[in-house]
């Protein structure tokens, strides 16, 4: 849907369920196709809905901004439903991921369960200034 004159494009997410409307109080709505999904029937609901939300938070600025071409380097500051997001999606397309912390408990779950090519920890500034002198990346999402 574009609004305003800037041309920017929002995406709206509608849920239906029952043959009515989540989160409001209208029996239907009325929006163009292009902005429509079909939530596929094996998907559960508790799991796809995730992914309409983060997912779109994620996807939206990594397009924007060019972090869909493999080989670039995101940096993704702070490991929580967002970064897990934002390291998925930048490991599917391929580029080299390393995550900001202020939590060392995170690290084992940043990079060997999400795939996450690298860890600093920000809560050390003596390892911070040392890390940050070869950190390079071309963008760094704040989630």
């Amino acid at each position: 849907m574009r609004l305003g004159n800037s041309g920017t494009e929002y995406y709206v997410i509608i849920v239906l369920v029952q043959d009515r409307t989540q989160g409001g109080y209208s029996d239907f709505v009325v929006v163009h196709q292009r902005y429509l999904l079909q939530f596929p029937d094996n998907l559960p609901l508790d799991a796809g809905a995730p992914i309409l939300c983060a997912g779109i938070t994620v996807y939206s600025p990594m397009k924007y901004y060019g972090m869909t071409e493999p080989s670039k380097h995101l940096g993704v500051a702070g490991l929580g439903r967002l970064g897990h997001v934002a390291i998925k999606f930048g490991k599917a397309f391929g580029l080299k991921v390393t995550v900001i912390s202020s939590s060392p408990n995170k690290e084992d779950e940043a990079i060997h369960v999400l795939g996450a090519d690298s860890f600093i920890l920000s809560s050390d500034p003596e390892k911070m200034k040392v890390r940050m002198r070869s950190y390079n990346p071309e963008k760094v999402f704040c989630v």
